[in-house]
């Protein structure tokens, strides 16, 4: 955020094109409120802070909202932890800090739902400013789980009327005068940003992916995937036939969990908690499934409610598997709802706690939770021989298989500026030289060169303004160091393990 005029465009990765980060996870609301924690300590310390407090209270205001509605305080502990542990949660944190923070948000926009639609007690205008206040800092968390919120809140009112039908029009006039002050104020503040987003430079153009393939496949909802305890060989392996990664497998809420709360829904349906957490659940988790029935990783041509968003322009790059993240919070919901019933029976405390843990233990992640240590840094002796502000060629290539160079550069403090990186964004021209240290990331070989494709890649890292290249520790550095060598005429200098050429252009 420091090192740009302005935040919502960057060419300090690939450049000279440069990044519309309104396109791209960059999360600001957290790089600003953290901003000390990584000058002191580095942008891993930030991102690991971010990975523990999203976990933690997601738990806590879920809990906190589930203690709105369920009079004992175990019970609703318990539906916190289904929310803030659940399997979407740690599967989005082998990699996704903005959702695991995203999951903070999510309660807190069902309570003030609640309070704008339900109880109506606060002050208008203090309402107006939380809602506002929370939809600007969700959108600089993740712009796509500020538009699910929506999505959700809308399913979440559309429910309520049609339970309350007759106390719409009573009920209107509040939410209106609520409403449209904090409309204005979002409208306000995110004008900039999304006209950076839809008419910037560097923005991307066409569906980002597919939107048959990160989804809810309805037998993940009973089949564990690797980031549970409970995982068995074979169900495992099945899930590695659904579309997608293992990172948005999502939806696993287990048998037993299930059970409850199809027996709550049935058994309580005249309680009008359970009535409107179920149903909202039941249309959020059909609208997860996709536009397209899948089972097992097998698309069929039968069409489902997100069809119609997956063929809108921007709603078509939401990823309806994220949408789980409503159902496990009304999962938690029903369960404390379960926990506090069962309580109040003989034996009651027994009961609701050998039911609790019936229910949690199959959602117990694995152990131990997947780590990702912090790879070396460039030394300090490397950095003095790069140039401030210098364009460099890191090797290997920084792109989605391999981000090293990111957290380097990020270590360096942006000292300088590279070609390449992991974004989403039309890319520059260095094609042939991607082309060629991806192939050796990849296989470990170098590709074929001549004369031909050898002046193509000088001709590409003098049209980048390229000066200095860096071949740092990695598993096949001894093959790019023998392949840049060729490419650049001249052999590297060696300062502390890493290879370094200077090319004599820079960056303007």
């Amino acid at each position: 955020m420091g090192h740009a005029p302005t935040p919502l465009v960057t060419t300090y990765e690939n450049y000279p094109a440069g990044v519309n980060m309104m396109w791209n996870t960059w999360i600001p609301a957290a790089g600003f409120v953290l901003w000390p924690v990584t000058a002191l300590w580095g942008a891993v310390a930030s991102y690991n802070v971010v990975m523990t407090l999203g976990i933690v209270l997601g738990s806590w205001f879920a809990f906190l909202l589930i203690r709105r509605h369920v009079a004992s305080t175990l019970p609703a502990a318990a539906g916190g932890l289904v929310y803030g542990f659940c399997p979407m949660i740690m599967a989005q944190a082998l990699g996704h800090e903005y959702l695991v923070l995203s999951a903070v948000t999510v309660p807190l926009v069902v309570m003030l739902v609640e309070e704008l639609l339900v109880r109506q007690r606060m002050r208008k205008p203090l309402l107006a400013f939380l809602i506002a206040a929370v939809g600007i800092v969700q959108f600089f968390i993740s712009e796509e789980i500020f538009v699910t919120e929506l999505i959700a809140a809308v399913v979440l009112g559309a429910v309520l009327a049609g339970a309350h039908h007759s106390e719409v029009r009573q009920r209107a006039r509040y939410a209106w005068r609520v409403l449209l002050p904090a409309a204005i104020a979002v409208g306000i503040v995110l004008v900039v940003p999304i006209a950076v987003q839809l008419t910037g430079p560097s923005r991307a153009s066409g569906a980002i992916h597919s939107a048959d393939i990160f989804l809810t496949d309805p037998l993940n909802l009973v089949l564990p995937t690797s980031v549970q305890w409970i995982s068995p060989g074979l169900l495992q392996h099945l899930t590695t036939h659904f579309t997608g990664n293992a990172s948005e497998w999502d939806g696993y809420l287990g048998v037993p969990l299930l059970g409850i709360l199809v027996y709550v829904l049935i058994r309580f349906w005249r309680v009008a908690l359970v009535r409107v957490t179920g149903l909202t659940t039941i249309v959020i988790g059909i609208l997860s499934l996709g536009p397209h029935l899948h089972g097992i990783g097998r698309v069929t041509p039968i069409p489902l409610p997100w069809w119609i968003p997956a063929h809108l322009p921007l709603l078509q790059d939401i990823q309806p598997n994220r949408l789980m993240l409503y159902v496990y919070l009304g999962a938690a919901i029903g369960l404390a709802f379960a926990l506090q019933h069962v309580a109040k029976l003989r034996f009651g405390a027994a009961r609701a706690l050998a039911l609790g843990v019936v229910a949690l233990i199959p959602l117990v992640p694995a152990f131990p939770l997947p780590n990702s240590p912090r790879p070396p840094l460039l030394p300090s002796s490397v950095l003095a021989a790069i140039p401030q502000d210098s364009v460099v060629l890191m090797a290997p290539w920084t792109d989605e298989t391999e981000a090293t160079g990111m957290v380097l550069q990020a270590a360096a403090d942006y000292r300088y500026r590279a070609i390449g990186g992991y974004y989403i964004g039309p890319d520059s021209n260095a094609f042939q030289v991607h082309d060629a240290l991806s192939d050796i990331q990849q296989s470990g070989m170098a590709p074929p060169l001549n004369n031909t494709n050898r002046a193509a890649m000088l001709q590409e890292l003098t049209s980048d303004n390229v000066s200095v290249a860096v071949a740092f520790p990695s598993p096949h550095q001894g093959v790019f160091v023998a392949f840049l060598t060729t490419v650049l005429g001249a052999p590297p200098m060696v300062i502390d393990g890493s290879d370094v050429w200077l090319l004599g252009s820079t960056a303007r």
